[in-house]
C-alpha cells in the first residue's frame, strides 16, 4: 500500500522515473483528443446542412474526394493541429487516422445516438406527445416510414412546441395493422407510453385510415385540385389541342388516344359536370385544409372550420348539381357539344344520385367524424382553448372542468394532473388576463 500511495504521488508531481515516457504518453493523449474534437465538429457541420460526406474517392489531395476530407483539406492550411495530423499521414507515419468511412458512421450513429436520448428525455419531461408518419420507398425500394414527435419542451428558459425527426424504420407490411404495429414497437423501444400519445398526423392515404390510432388528416383526395382547376378554365383549349393533335402528329397512335379524348371524355357532357363538381368540392377543401394545416391554427378554430365545411357541403347537397349543370351547358355550347346525358349510359337524375349524391354525402359522413372527434377533445380541453372563456368562468363551473379533466387523464386508477391545484392556477392566471373589453 505505501509503494501504491508513493507512485500515485509521483504520478501526480510527474516525478516517476519514466517522466519523459508519462509526458510524451500525455501530449499524444492531448493531441489525438484535439484531432477527434476537429474531426467530430466536422461531423456535426455536415450533418447540420445536410451535406454528403464521401464523394467516389476516400483519398487526401485526389478529385472527388467528397465534402468530410475536403474540409479536412481546408482545416489543414490554417489548423497547425490538422496540419500535423494530415503530414503524419502523407509521410506514413502513422496508419490509423481516424479519417476512413467507418469511424464517419460510426461518429454519425454515436452523435445521433445522442441526440435522440436527449429529445426522448425531452418528450418524457413534457410526459404528452404526437407522432407524425409517412412513408416512402428507398433507392432499392425498401419501404420506410419516418417518425416525428411533436412536444412541448420545458426545458429552455422559455415553453416552446417542437418537433423532432427521429429517424427511418423499415416497414415489411405496409397494410394499416403493419404500419401500427411497426410504431408501437418503436415507442416501446424508445421507453414512450402509447397511452402518453394525444395526436397523431399521417400521410399514407387509406392503409392509415384503418388504424387503431384514428388519422385526423385525410386529405389526399383534395391535392388535386391544381390539375382539375388547369381542366376546368382551360377546357376549350386544351380540347382543341387535343383536335390538333389527332390531326397533325405523325404517330398513328398517338392521334387515336388524342382524337379519343377531345371527342368521347371532353366532348361528353357528363364529363363537363363531372369536372364543374369535383372543382367546387376541392376548391372549397383545399382552403380549410390550408387553414388547419398553418402553424398558429387553435383547435377551437379549427372546429369552426370544419363544421362550416359541412354547412357547405349540406348547402351543395341541395343546389350544387343544378349549378354545376347550368356552367356545364354553358362551356358545352362555347364547344359545340350537346347539351344532354347520353341516354344510352345514364340519364340526368340517375347520375345526380349514384354519382353526386355519393360523393357529397361520403364527404358529409367523413367530415361529421373529424367534427365528433373534436368536439371529444372540446368536452375535455375546451376550457383551456381561450382565455376569453377562462376569464368568465364562475368557480363552480371551472372546478367541475378541471375535475372533469382529471377524470380523462387517468390511468391505471392515477390521473397525472390534480384537480384542485389546476384550479387554483387557473383561477390566479385570471388575474393577470384582459378584461372583457380590453384587447390584447
Amino acid at each position: 500500500m505505501a509503494t501504491w500511495l508513493d507512485m500515485r504521488q509521483r504520478l501526480k508531481k510527474n516525478e516517476t522515473i519514466n517522466k519523459v515516457v508519462q509526458e510524451q504518453f500525455e501530449k499524444e493523449k492531448d493531441h489525438w483528443k484535439k484531432v477527434l474534437q476537429r474531426i467530430i465538429s466536422i461531423v456535426k457541420f455536415l450533418a447540420k446542412h445536410n451535406l454528403a460526406f464521401r464523394g467516389s474517392n476516400d483519398k487526401l489531395y485526389q478529385k472527388s474526394n467528397g465534402n468530410f476530407l475536403g474540409l479536412i483539406e481546408m482545416l489543414e492550411e490554417f489548423d497547425p493541429v490538422i496540419k500535423e495530423h494530415v503530414r503524419c499521414i502523407t509521410s506514413d507515419n502513422i496508419h490509423v487516422h481516424y479519417l476512413g468511412h467507418t469511424i464517419q458512421n460510426e461518429l454519425i450513429t454515436l452523435l445521433a445516438h445522442a441526440i435522440k436520448s436527449d429529445i426522448i428525455k425531452k418528450v418524457k419531461q413534457s410526459k404528452y406527445y404526437s407522432v407524425i408518419l409517412d412513408c416512402t420507398p428507398d433507392c432499392i425500394h425498401q419501404e420506410q416510414m419516418t417518425l416525428i414527435l411533436r412536444y412541448v419542451n420545458f426545458s429552455s428558459t422559455s415553453v416552446s412546441v417542437e418537433e423532432s425527426f427521429l429517424g427511418f424504420l423499415n416497414v415489411n407490411d405496409t397494410t394499416g395493422q403493419g404500419l401500427f404495429d411497426t410504431t408501437q414497437d418503436e415507442l416501446k423501444s424508445l421507453g414512450l407510453d402509447i397511452d402518453d400519445m394525444r395526436g397523431q398526423g399521417y400521410d399514407n392515404r387509406s392503409n392509415m385510415k384503418g388504424l387503431a390510432l384514428k388519422s385526423l388528416s385525410t386529405t389526399c383526395w383534395e391535392s388535386h385540385v391544381d390539375n382539375v382547376k388547369a381542366i376546368r378554365f382551360q377546357i376549350v383549349e386544351v380540347r382543341e389541342a387535343l383536335l390538333q393533335v389527332a390531326k397533325n402528329d405523325n404517330d398513328s397512335k398517338i392521334k387515336s388516344e388524342a382524337k379519343s379524348l377531345a371527342t368521347n371524355e371532353f366532348g361528353d357532357f357528363e364529363f363537363l359536370v363531372s369536372i364543374v363538381i369535383w372543382f367546387d368540392i376541392l376548391y372549397t377543401v383545399n382552403l380549410v385544409s390550408k387553414n388547419l394545416q398553418s402553424k398558429d391554427m387553435l383547435i377551437d378554430v379549427a372546429i369552426k372550420e370544419v363544421k362550416g365545411l359541412i354547412s357547405f357541403f349540406e348547402e351543395f347537397r341541395n343546389t350544387g348539381f343544378s349549378k354545376a349543370v347550368d356552367i356545364a351547358k354553358q362551356i358545352a355550347t362555347e364547344m359545340d357539344v350537346d347539351l344532354v346525358f347520353p341516354q344510352r349510359r345514364v340519364i340526368q337524375e340517375s347520375f345526380k344520385v349514384n354519382y353526386f349524391m355519393y360523393i357529397v354525402d361520403q364527404a358529409i359522413a367523413s367530415l361529421t367524424t373529424k367534427f365528433e372527434q373534436y368536439k371529444e377533445y372540446e368536452k375535455i380541453f375546451g376550457f383551456l382553448f381561450s382565455c376569453d372563456k377562462l376569464k368568465f368562468f364562475d368557480d363552480n363551473h371551472l372546478k367541475s372542468c378541471c375535475s372533469h379533466l382529471e377524470d380523462a387523464l387517468k390511468k391505471n386508477g392515477r390521473s397525472y394532473i390534480d384537480a384542485n391545484e389546476l384550479y387554483v392556477e387557473l383561477r390566479l392566471l385570471n388575474n393577470f388576463l384582459p378584461g372583457k373589453y380590453e384587447t390584447y
